[in-house]
């Protein structure tokens, strides 16, 4: 019976051992599956909203789960906040007329908060070198911002 239990015991270390290496450079599941190496190169936004252009009527992006492995990242810029902090309105970059638009996702911790646009490239090569597309949209917050940083995980280029 003690070896049995021996056995068990070492079953499941290696096991344990094995998903612990599995989950390497994926990021803790608060992170919504970003890789370690995107994650920890954020950048803190400077909190200084551009404004809504006239006749300007954002709509709610559309949220997304998780980042996962093929995702194109977008940039984004603050255009304005409202409600207490717990609404963020900003333009995003949403992919092309070759890529296809995914949507938004939105990671919240107690002291971080980021946005992220994400959109695939296409299977086959594409031609058309158009601009990315940056609407305005409205990022609902479940807590409002507070004291937390706002980031930005490293995309495309569409507002340098």
């Amino acid at each position: 019976m003690r070896t049995l239990a021996r056995g068990v015991c070492i079953v499941l270390a290696v096991v344990a051992f094995t998903l612990g290496i599995a989950a390497c450079d994926q990021g803790p599941a608060s992170h919504a599956g970003f890789p370690d190496t995107l994650w920890n190169a954020a950048t803190v936004d400077p909190l200084q909203p551009a404004g809504l252009l006239p006749d300007e009527h954002p709509q709610p992006v559309h949220l997304v789960p998780t980042y996962r492995s093929g995702d194109e990242v977008g940039a984004w810029r603050l255009l304005e906040t409202g409600d207490g902090g717990k609404q963020l309105v900003i333009r995003y970059s949403q992919a092309g007329e070759c890529q296809t638009d995914k949507g938004v996702i939105v990671v919240e911790t107690s002291t971080e908060v980021a946005i992220v646009p994400v959109y695939r490239n296409p299977a086959t090569p594409c031609q058309d070198v158009a601009a990315l597309q940056t609407p305005s949209g409205i990022v609902d917050l479940a807590q409002p911002l507070g004291n937390r940083k706002l980031l930005h995980i490293p995309g495309d280029n569409a507002f340098s």
